[in-house]
């Protein structure tokens, strides 16, 4: 009893939260839980439960192995190699994986050489520091606004014309005394950006994937990051050798971000995916250009 008070009081929140009607978010529960209890009873052959069914009771204990499923049907498990086994899932994280790299060296990359830039060391450190506080707020704006995946399509793209204008103005400031600063500057527009598309693709990455192997594939693009992490403090060193190729490099990663996240399905007002076959519909009809808001289920 006292679980299902907590219960009504955590939806009578969340449903303030969302401008919800607590009653009729209820009903509507309890709508559901029948239907689910009579889909379940015509497919098991089984009499209905004499109690009836209600958002709270809706999940009951398995005696077998002492795991909580919805009526008779156990949630599938899945782990990392379940990833490998299906091309769309494999595909799309690919470009997740990518991405993750291309935030990761070129972020770190950033940090690490804003004392060899123009001007004053600790400053442009101290700088490079404060610009990630106006990327998270743009990012918060940018998700709600024009959803994941054309923010990190945005941010990607920002990053990657920046660079490349400093990289530019880095190559002649010895002829022009002004591109130093204008280099500097674009860098600090770099590095915001690419601030803003980190936060960005750490809520995208998650809700790219089913709800059993969601922590897998967060783990798995974490993992990828980590490379661009170790490749991050030789950007210094190439650049002793050729000024020009690590802007080059970081610029051109981040605008091939740019495109193939234009490949992947938007999340954004989408109820997500729980089944693997579930995932590959909501792929079908949502990757790209094709947003349909309607809700896939897995036939």
């Amino acid at each position: 009893m006292a679980r299902r008070k907590k219960l009504r009081k955590i939806i009578r929140m969340a449903a303030r939260m969302n401008g919800k009607d607590f009653d009729s978010v209820i009903s509507a529960a309890s709508v559901k839980a029948r239907e689910m209890e009579t889909f379940l009873t015509k497919s098991n052959g089984n009499p209905p439960a004499e109690t009836a069914s209600t958002p709270e009771t809706s999940m009951v204990e398995n005696s077998k192995d002492g795991t909580k499923v919805q009526g008779d049907k156990k949630p599938e498990k899945y782990n990392a190699l379940t990833i490998f086994k299906h091309k769309r899932i494999l595909l799309n994280s690919l470009i997740i994986w990518y991405t993750w790299i291309t935030n990761s060296l070129v972020y770190y990359a950033l940090y690490l050489g804003s004392a060899s830039i123009s001007g004053d060391r600790y400053i442009n450190f101290l700088m490079m520091a404060l610009v990630e506080y106006p990327a998270a707020i743009c990012m918060w704006y940018s998700i709600k606004t024009y959803g994941r995946r054309k923010s990190c399509l945005i941010f990607h793209t920002i990053a990657g014309i920046s660079l490349a204008v400093s990289t530019v103005c880095l190559l002649y400031k010895d002829d022009i005394t002004e591109l130093g600063t204008v280099s500097l500057v674009f860098n600090f527009i770099g590095k915001y950006a690419i601030t803003a598309s980190f936060c960005t693709i750490f809520l995208y990455t998650s809700e790219l994937y089913p709800t059993n192997l969601r922590s897998a594939g967060l783990g798995l693009a974490s993992m990828c990051s980590r490379m661009g992490g170790m490749l991050a403090p030789f950007a210094a060193s190439v650049a002793g050798v050729v000024i020009w190729l690590p802007g080059a490099v970081f610029s051109v990663m981040c605008l091939i971000a740019a495109y193939l996240t234009s490949l992947l399905p938007e999340t954004a007002d989408h109820e997500l995916p729980t089944t693997i076959s579930e995932l590959k519909l909501w792929y079908k009809a949502n990757t790209g250009s094709r947003q349909k808001p309607k809700k896939v289920v897995a036939s």
